[in-house]
């Protein structure tokens, strides 16, 4: 109904007033009911008298009464501002146009108010915009959400096909990404001839998927912008709510890299209240699998968060889903997240121990022992860590099938032959986990030559010869550690790192031009302690100090074998492709590469079932799946049904924030782009389509016609108030 007035009147939202038109009956029928009845008998020879009058005198009345309803009815309709229709043969002198429409189908698009999607009354408002379009006037509509798609190749005439296609434009799990949309959309307006050139914007007011203020973002389709001859009129229509409440589940983290069947796992959840109201008693559920739900209620102040811990032990090694929700709201998308997890029943690990006291291995030394302690108490005790120690010359074949994670201690350089570094960067480079403790055997110049290479090796840093600060030792630094490896070290209840004593180390220099080289801990005198750096999917942490007793206290720490751990743990974790990637991010399985059959089967969020074949990637044979453009779990099957590994594409969680574009940011889009804001659909009618169609507004009739009605009332009450005296 709204869309047919809309070809009436300028503001419809004024329309609701009409109401007021029934008010004069409203009065007219209350006063009724005020009159009371008395019968009288001597008034009973006048009933035919009054009978013949009182007709005259309804008859009036109902004059009157319609005169103020119409009255009122016309003061309404001139608030409204109504125009001539363009249906009337009225002259047009426009051009033709070609109208490009942005739709947002963005996750924040789902939002639901009033049970009415913002996606829904967006589809209503372009929709509206296609009515109002001329004969001879082009369109296409390019669905904003990820990887925009227009509905058709390029704009057409046909003005009810688009409105059809309209329809069938599903919501995205992705972001906006207006950049790439605008990029698109101005391509679209080179597909046709029409001199006229419009672009609109049909979106929620979030401020996210603009990227506005951000030239990385908006440079390709500034450039071409920039390169039109006739820049295209912009116009931006905001459509949904104004003020959005909304909690959701931005993280799900396990405490540890690699997860152990022997150990019970702590996953932090962080929930984040996007909106101004406090959410009290909000629950949040926790399961494993199918498993039984875990429910803690929490209160989040409005712009706060909350991290929520649950905990949880494998039983079995495999692949697994975890999954948290929270109570619904009116953005259900974001109430739920599921992450995959692989779970392992080892990992092992390759101790390449170069000390000279361990010349034999006939027992444990300190670093194998805190890989892989014992317990005399409980013999059936087992850790994650497997361990195979070797010496120097027995260095084995490295590959990731085989050993997660590789340990050099105290290497001497004499080893790190041409082929030996090669290997050593190939497996770092597919994924496996590097730890380097330098120690006497070192020698700097040898180790920066051939692993160092001015950083271009897997080498953090570069190796100075070490330092004794002259007899005095430093200790490590206090910090709020950062890195997964060392964050339960944030607490000096589980390990206090200014007891860590160093009577010598080597000095550690990172090239400031290296940006896969951090340091995640320092001494005292400022030095590194320990230096990472990524090369390809693997990692490398680099120690300034062996474990030798006459170096370093720190073997001697009750925190020692957990530091170990937990830097073993993450070193190990990227082993396997990651199992949770961003929406539009490819997914990769890794089988044996031995094996026969390399066809993998693939079933997506929807249920499709792809065959995927495996290649050989360096030593590695992988699988890698693209089609990622939908949020949700996607499992891969190995050949005979050998395993199923869950993978989870995540949709971005700043579309959990609806926070509405800021002055700042409008002005720069206004400015770049040369849009005009409109504030609602009657403002951008009022700025394209009445202008357009050279409508004229009425509004003035109206008030001329409400002019003479209430003289007409006025003459008329008197006539018949003088007729009723003289009668």
């Amino acid at each position: 109904m709204f869309g047919f007035l809309s070809n009436l009147f300028l503001n419809t939202s004024m329309m609701a007033w009409s109401a007021l038109a029934g008010a004069p009956v409203v009065i007219h029928l209350l006063n009724r009911r005020r009159r009371r009845i008395v019968h009288w008998a001597a008034m009973q020879f006048l009933d035919e008298s009054v009978a013949k009058s009182s007709r005259r005198m309804r008859l009036e009345q109902l004059l009157i009464l319609l005169l103020r309803v119409l009255l009122i009815a016309l003061l309404v309709f001139a608030m409204c501002r109504p125009f001539l229709p363009g249906a009337l043969p009225l002259p047009s002198s426009r051009a033709k146009r070609n109208v490009v429409i942005i739709l947002d189908r963005s996750l924040s698009m789902r939002y639901d108010e009033h049970r009415i999607s913002t996606l829904a009354r967006a589809k209503d408002a372009v929709a509206k915009i296609i009515d109002l379009l001329e004969d001879g006037d082009s369109v296409n509509v390019v669905a904003a959400g990820g990887k925009p798609q227009p509905v058709l190749p390029k704009p057409i005439i046909d003005c009810e096909r688009i409105k059809r296609l309209l329809k069938d434009v599903e919501p995205s799990g992705d972001e906006a990404n207006l950049p790439l949309a605008f990029e698109v959309a101005l391509a679209q307006l080179d597909e046709s001839h029409n001199p006229q050139h419009e672009i609109y914007v049909v979106t929620d007011r979030q401020s996210y998927g603009w990227h506005a203020e951000s030239d990385g973002q908006w440079f390709a389709a500034l450039a071409k912008l920039r390169r039109q001859s006739k820049p295209p009129k912009v116009y931006v229509l905001p459509v949904g709510a104004v003020q959005h409440e909304n909690a959701a589940v931005v993280a799900v983290t396990p405490a540890y890299a690699t997860i152990g069947i022997y150990q019970e796992t702590r996953f932090d959840v962080r929930v984040t209240n996007f909106g101004k109201e406090r959410r009290e008693h909000l629950n949040v559920s926790f399961s494993v699998a199918e498993g039984e739900e875990q429910v803690v209620q929490v209160t989040i102040d409005g712009g706060e968060s909350a991290t929520v811990p649950f905990r949880h032990q494998f039983a079995e090694a495999g692949s697994y889903l975890v999954n948290v929700r929270i109570d619904a709201d009116a953005l259900p998308a974001d109430d739920q997240m599921t992450i995959a997890v692989d779970v392992f029943d080892e990992i092992p690990v390759l101790l390449i121990d170069g000390a000279p006291e361990r010349t034999a291995l006939t027992s444990p030394g300190p670093l194998e022992l805190a890989l892989m302690p014992r317990d005399r108490d409980n013999p059936a005790f087992k850790t994650l860590l497997k361990v195979a120690a070797c010496r120097p010359a027995d260095i084995p074949d490295l590959a990731t099938e085989d050993f997660h994670l590789v340990v050099m201690h105290d290497l001497p350089d004499t080893f790190l032959t041409t082929a030996k570094v090669s290997d050593i960067e190939h497996f770092v480079d597919d994924g496996g986990g590097l730890l380097i403790f330098p120690g006497p055997n070192t020698q700097p110049a040898r180790y920066n030559s051939r692993l160092y290479r001015d950083a271009t090796g897997p080498l953090p840093a570069r190796i100075e010869p070490p330092d004794d600060q002259n007899g005095t030792p430093v200790h490590a630094l206090a910090q709020a550690f950062t890195h997964p490896a060392l964050i339960p070290f944030r607490n000096p209840r589980h390990g206090d790192f200014t007891l860590i004593e160093v009577h010598r180390h080597f000095k550690l220099a990172i090239d400031p031009a290296d940006a896969y080289a951090t340091v995640l801990a320092k001494l005292d005198n400022n030095s590194p302690l320990l230096v990472e750096k990524k090369l390809g999917q693997g990692k490398v942490i680099l120690s300034a100090v062996p474990v030798d007793a006459e170096w370093t206290n720190l073997q001697k720490r009750s925190f020692f074998v957990p530091l170990i751990h937990y830097i073993a743990y993450y070193l190990a974790g990227s082993v396997h492709p990651p199992r949770n990637v961003p929406l539009g991010s490819p997914i990769s399985h890794v089988l044996p590469p031995r094996a026969t059959d390399k066809l993998l089967d693939v079933v997506d969020p929807d249920g499709n079932e792809e065959q995927l074949e495996a290649l050989m990637k360096g030593k590695r044979l992988v699988a890698t799946f693209s089609a990622t453009r939908k949020p949700g779990v996607y499992r891969m099957t190995e050949p005979n049904a050998a395993r199923t590994t869950f993978y989870v594409v995540q949709s971005p969680a700043q579309e959990s924030d609806l926070t509405d574009i800021n002055p700042r940011e409008k002005l720069w889009i206004e400015t770049e782009l040369g849009a005009s804001f409109c504030e609602n659909w009657d403002d951008l009618y009022a700025k394209v389509f009445a202008e357009g169609k050279h409508r004229r507004e009425m509004w003035q009739l109206f008030v001329l016609l409400a002019l003479g009605i209430i003289l007409l009332e006025t003459f008329l009450t008197g006539r018949f108030a003088k007729r009723s005296q003289q009668g």
